[in-house]
């Protein structure tokens, strides 16, 4: 249940949301914030405009996999958790239609699958296709979905699930990946491929 815990708001400059070396979440100045709970955790509904990057590029001994992710977001997402840096904003002239606003915070929280329970991180959830997308940070944890994209990083241990690439799993710099039906096993001292013809063992 979602419920306005404050009047909305109009941003009086750029603010950056949540920060950190391989994700920046940035909303424009003239956004509007409205100030929302879910009970358990307290965040904002934001209508205008920002930008997401994420660095989901994984090194690997064969070079580097994955892609950055630029995503420029100019429909409505929701803000969970603590924000990195504190937004400069003003009251909001005129009427504003508050019920409106709750009723489609409400819809993206209900179609996002995870758990917003005593969220001690930070959470943003973005209206997509085929339904919602989500970026969770807490610490150096971090979890990025889109349709296409997963991408989970915690400290030295990378996952990422690419719908063009397949799998990649990353940790202390020996990876696994499963691209066209094949495995790949690359450690610090040999590469193990597995496929249709066999089982090939080469030193790294």
């Amino acid at each position: 249940m979602i419920r306005a815990s404050g009047e909305p708001l109009k941003l009086r400059g750029p603010f950056t949301a949540i920060g950190g070396d391989r994700v920046s979440l940035k909303v424009e100045d003239g956004s509007l914030l409205l100030p929302i709970t879910t009970g358990q955790s307290e965040g904002y509904y934001v209508r205008g405009r920002g930008v997401l990057l994420l660095d989901s590029i994984i090194e690997t001994p064969d070079g580097a996999i994955g892609r950055p992710v630029i995503r420029e977001l100019d429909e409505p997402f929701i803000l969970l958790g603590r924000t990195d840096g504190e937004p400069e904003v003003e009251g909001v002239e005129g009427n504003c239609d508050v019920e409106s606003l709750v009723r489609d915070a409400e819809e993206l929280v209900g179609d996002y699958r995870g758990d917003l329970r005593g969220r001690r991180g930070q959470c943003a959830i973005f209206r997509a296709r085929d339904g919602v997308d989500a970026l969770v940070v807490d610490g150096d944890q971090l979890v990025y979905r889109e349709s296409n994209l997963v991408y989970v990083s915690g400290g030295k241990n990378d996952v990422l699930v690419d719908k063009d690439r397949g799998l990649v799993v990353s940790k202390s710099g020996r990876t696994v990946t499963i691209e066209n039906g094949c495995i790949h096993l690359n450690g610090r001292r040999r590469k193990i491929s597995i496929g249709r013809n066999g089982i090939v063992i080469r030193k790294s």
